[in-house]
């Protein structure tokens, strides 16, 4: 009925027609004598005649309290509908707190204000709920293809050097910095940060070669060039070249010494080779959704970390691939346990993994080093800017 006289009102309203009203009080007490269908409005209005004319004079001496007794009654039903907030509360908070905002403002306002401010709240959460979804680290559960998450499940195991996230939620402009936040924070590293200060080393490389008298350092790879590049490339290209020559002297070999204990415990920080993605709670990716997805990809990428994509839908992939969002660099399957496969016959031994990623600027430091320092003694020398996470030592040689 409430939408009959809604409808009724938006059409009339364009003809000058007087608008029409509905009384909530009126349509539950409809609805508890058995109306379906709204001929009963008619059988209504000609009882509220027979009340006007003929009947109202045998009310006259009733007192209102028992008029509204009557009233009240008819609207029982509607307020043992408050005895739903406990399931409402064991159900989702956001649905409680939409019930409870919507009677306070009912209350205090007017029956459509309190609506509309009802249902503005209700887009509210929805929003909310979307903009921060929960996030997960899986791990496979012994040796079987189901992978649970590793804070609730004693018997699902994660790896140092494989990590499994799931994002529940959609990314769009309102969750893709969440997103982006997240998956580094589950992953154990952010490579934003590790490049910033793989740029501190250099530009204090260049210093120091140039006050030695040498000739200025040059980056000819991949690394560090494409930290200004959002192209994702090859990692096969992401390799250092620094010619030095080596400084005569004294002070000089302690700056280098410094720096090489930096660089060792950068690389003790990057123990990270595969991130596997579970796609399957994604719904939509909006432009910016797409962004940063990319970007995320390419950032790993950097550092030498595969992102693989699982279980990721038809619609999205097309999307993506049919933008230019994904390259065919990154892998894609059909489930978590293919991707996991896949990542364990392409791991190498940690020290290997660390050594492709430093051998070129260990052998160019090696001329004016007398040895390379263990780099598990090392991994709190790099705490310039803030501590990052606690890593597993690796070796560095």
């Amino acid at each position: 009925e409430l939408f009959a006289f809604g409808l009724t009102n938006s059409i009339s309203s364009c003809f000058h027609a007087f608008p029409s009203a509905a009384s909530l009080s009126r349509s539950a007490v409809q609805v508890a004598a058995g109306g379906k269908t709204e001929v009963t409005t008619v059988f209504s209005s000609i009882l509220l005649l027979f009340v006007l004319f003929f009947i109202g004079p045998l009310f006259y001496s009733v007192p209102n309290c028992c008029l509204s007794a009557i009233i009240v009654v008819a609207l029982k039903g509607m307020f043992i509908h408050a005895l739903e907030l406990k399931t409402l509360w064991k159900y989702s908070f956001w649905d409680f707190g939409t019930w409870i905002f919507t009677c306070v403002c009912t209350v205090l306002l007017d029956v459509t204000f309190g609506l509309l401010a009802g249902v503005a709240f209700s887009i509210l959460t929805i929003i909310l709920r979307t903009q921060c979804p929960k996030i997960r680290t899986l791990g496979r559960a012994d040796d079987t293809e189901f992978y649970r998450d590793v804070r609730r499940n004693d018997l699902a195991k994660e790896s140092d050097t494989i990590k499994v996230v799931r994002y529940e939620g959609s990314i769009y402009y309102a969750s893709a910095e969440n997103f982006r936040q997240s998956v580094f924070q589950k992953s154990g590293m952010d490579p934003a940060k590790i490049f910033a200060k793989l740029q501190k080393v250099r530009a204090k490389l260049d210093r120091l070669a140039k006050h030695d008298g040498a000739e200025q350092t040059k980056l000819s790879p991949a690394v560090i060039d494409r930290i200004a590049s959002t192209e994702p490339r090859k990692l096969e290209e992401d390799k250092f070249s620094i010619p030095i020559e080596p400084p005569s002297p004294e002070p000089s070999q302690g700056s280098y010494q410094k720096l090489s204990n930096k660089l060792c415990a950068l690389q003790n920080r990057c123990t990270l080779q595969h991130l596997i993605l579970d796609c399957s709670c994604w719904n939509f990716i909006d432009f910016v959704g797409a962004e940063e997805l990319q970007q995320l990809v390419s950032d790993y990428q950097k550092l030498g970390v595969t992102v693989s994509l699982c279980g990721m839908s038809d619609t999205l992939i097309s999307l993506l691939l049919r933008n230019e969002k994904l390259t065919v660099e990154v892998p894609l399957y059909p489930s978590i346990h293919d991707a996991m496969l896949k990542c364990q016959s392409q791991l190498v031994d940690k020290s290997e993994h660390q050594r492709n990623l430093q051998k070129d600027f260990v052998r160019n430091l090696s001329n004016v080093m007398v040895s390379t320092p263990d780099c598990d003694a090392q991994t709190d020398s790099l705490n310039e800017d803030e501590p990052g996470p606690n890593f597993q030592s690796g070796i560095c040689r």
